[in-house]
């Protein structure tokens, strides 16, 4: 079994990426991480890599707002 590690991460980053309807998919569309990196931060299984943490930070601090609402627009989604 894999061990849980905790990170300050990955509950704000689920909570932020699910409110603009993103799946892990479109996140890594968005942002260029890796969606199977963003599942690992999410579920703890392992802390952010140091090339992560400003994406992650930028992206929970809404500076990716124009970008996403500009994908979703282009993708037919819904814009939160």
């Amino acid at each position: 079994m894999k061990e849980v590690k905790e990170t300050m991460y990955g509950e704000p980053l689920r909570i932020e990426r699910e409110l603009y309807g993103l799946s892990l998919r479109d996140f890594e569309k968005v942002t260029g991480m890796g969606y199977s990196y963003v599942s690992k931060y999410e579920n703890h299984h392992m802390e952010p890599y140091e090339k992560h943490l400003d994406i992650i930070e930028d992206f929970i601090n809404g500076e990716y707002a124009e970008r996403i609402y500009a994908y979703l627009d282009q993708k037919g989604g819904k814009t939160a």
